[in-house]
């Protein structure tokens, strides 16, 4: 079985989790005929986008001036300092998106009036490429890992975006000091200035409490609406200009 095949597996595997669970107990019923079809093609544009990105760096990262340093630390370690540092990275480009000068690049993910298990799919070419940074960066810590652990992180990258913007009415006080739930990332996605600022997290919900922009989910109207206001080009949104 190829490295390939078994990241498609894993990916169709989680996703089918996903639509049993919005099918049984979804938050919100939702038609999904009129939006499903262009979040297939952003997963797949996305995908084909990350691949082409990891084989274009891959000569890059064997030659990388910390690999000597940074190979000898124990796995534990090196996973562990990975996610803090790339999630830490990944929080603040969020951030960085909602900004006046960069929320072009994000506008396409904020449009739609939904979001379900697919809509972590939908990221303008820019986005994908500002998000890809802060791995970028803490990559070299993964080096020389083990092949299993490899498909384990990317079947919990898989999980955690669909989970997190999952049409399912899941928030808990306790998960939630630690990790996002879909509860609390829908606050996210509100139309409401006073909450689309709030509750950046990608996976560590901590950094909203340390940076301010932490909102209690259940302190909140739970029929807020969702979506951006305004109109885009379908173009530009796609490519974040």
């Amino acid at each position: 079985m190829t490295y390939e095949f078994l990241q498609a597996v894993v990916y169709c595997g989680i996703s089918v989790v996903f639509i049993m669970a919005e099918f049984f107990k979804p938050a919100k019923r939702l038609n999904l005929r009129d939006c499903m079809a262009r979040d297939i093609i952003a997963a797949l544009v996305a995908g084909i986008m990350f691949a082409l990105a990891a084989y274009l760096l891959s000569d890059l990262y064997q030659a990388h001036l910390l690999y000597a340093h940074l190979k000898d630390i124990p796995v534990v370690i090196r996973v562990a300092l990975f996610y803090l540092l790339a999630d830490f990275g990944a929080y603040w480009i969020h951030r960085l998106m909602h900004t006046k000068i960069f929320w072009k690049t994000h506008w396409w993910h904020h449009a739609p009036k939904y979001i379900y298990w697919l809509s972590g799919a939908r990221a303008s070419a820019a986005q994908i490429l500002l998000t890809s940074l802060p791995i970028i960066i803490a990559w070299p810590l993964m080096f020389d890992l083990p092949a299993w652990l490899y498909i384990a992180m990317y079947a919990e990258l898989i999980f955690r975006n669909h989970w997190m913007h999952a049409n399912v009415a899941i928030h808990s006080r306790f998960i939630e000091w630690v990790f996002i739930t879909p509860t609390y990332h829908r606050v996210h996605h509100s139309n409401d200035s006073q909450y689309y600022n709030k509750n950046f997290a990608v996976l560590f919900t901590f950094w909203d409490r340390v940076f301010g922009t932490y909102q209690d989910p259940s302190k909140i109207n739970k029929e807020f609406a969702l979506g951006v206001h305004g109109k885009n080009k379908q173009i530009k949104m796609i490519l974040g200009v």
